[in-house]
């Protein structure tokens, strides 16, 4: 199969019957455009053009070959035209649930990135701990952060990530660092928190396991709160890791206990998806989101928060 690149190169020569006016079109220097179109005839065995010092022409098979690739580049041009329209065509009103917490640091980024590629359509975000029926509610897509149990809905995994203990320097600096997960006894405790629930903290180093109710100085049901006031130096927080990176990056937050690998659920590791209703056909919209989110919500995550 001939070089596409070289077919191209060939008939803007042969439209204009010079290399220099094919090179400043084609924006690559002489001696590139020169090299791909002599590869092109030794590729093909045959010779397309005709050269002398004073003028340039085709051969005859030179002729008939740059009818076809003419209309190649024509046909090329046209569908990535209708590529671009498409994209632009992409419109209506998706409907997305996402958990408190995750719509600055991962969902605004991502609806920001997929607008910018489709300015037409419209989101409808609602941020809330209920596990809402997607159906009733008339919700096309959610975030969830547990195991699926809805056998009704199907599920795609977004991300992957832990959570990480964290404190401000200037706290630590009074309180002191703690050791061992015992020595959280003599801390304040920033906690996230259901209204009625008590948060279990785990920790795990060489297979050992230790567990503990956390009865902390202050509980939120939302991590920007608690990052703010572990920030502000009120005690040790938990936040998941992708919140915390700016923070620790930036020096505003030292991670406490980095030798014991931490969790406040069962397992080390957190699981945000997306879930949908599985009898139904997803719409080209919610499709091409879905897809953004599953492309992009990792290169977001490392960012902390950052549009990509």
């Amino acid at each position: 199969m001939p070089d596409l690149n070289a077919m191209a190169l060939f008939a803007r020569v042969a439209e204009h019957k010079s290399f220099s006016e094919a090179s400043r079109r084609a924006g690559v220097p002489v001696s590139t455009v020169s090299r791909k179109v002599a590869k092109l005839e030794r590729d093909l065995g045959v010779r397309l053009l005709e050269r002398s010092t004073r003028r340039l022409r085709l051969t005859e098979i030179g002729e008939e070959f740059h009818r076809y690739c003419a209309r190649a580049m024509e046909e090329l041009e046209a569908g990535t035209s209708m590529i671009g329209e498409r994209r632009a065509e992409v419109s209506g009103l998706l409907r997305l649930s996402v958990p408190p917490s995750l719509e600055r640091c991962l969902v605004v980024p991502l609806i920001a990135g997929f607008q910018a590629r489709y300015p037409k359509a419209r989101l409808r975000i609602w941020v809330t701990h209920r596990k809402l029926n997607l159906i009733e509610d008339g919700i096309d897509l959610a975030f969830r952060v547990d195991e699926l149990r809805d056998e009704a809905l199907i599920s795609r995994r977004l991300l992957t990530y832990r959570h990480v203990l964290l404190a401000a320097p200037g706290y630590l600096a009074k309180a002191g660092s703690p050791k061992d997960p015992g020595d959280l006894d003599d801390h304040r405790l920033i906690a996230f928190a259901d209204w009625f629930a008590e948060p279990r903290w785990r920790f795990i180093k060489n297979g050992r396991l230790k567990t503990r109710a956390v009865q902390g100085t202050l509980q939120m049901n939302d991590y920007n709160a608690v990052a703010a006031a572990a920030e502000a130096g009120l005690g040790i927080a938990e936040l998941p890791s992708f919140m915390a990176a700016p923070a620790l990056d930036a020096g505003r937050l030292i991670e406490v206990l980095p030798d014991w690998a931490f969790t406040p659920f069962s397992g080390p590791e957190v699981v945000l998806s997306a879930v949908f209703p599985g009898a139904r056909n997803l719409s080209r919209l919610v499709r091409l989101f879905l897809d953004h989110c599953v492309e992009n919500i990792e290169a977001v995550a490392r960012g902390g928060g950052a549009a990509g």
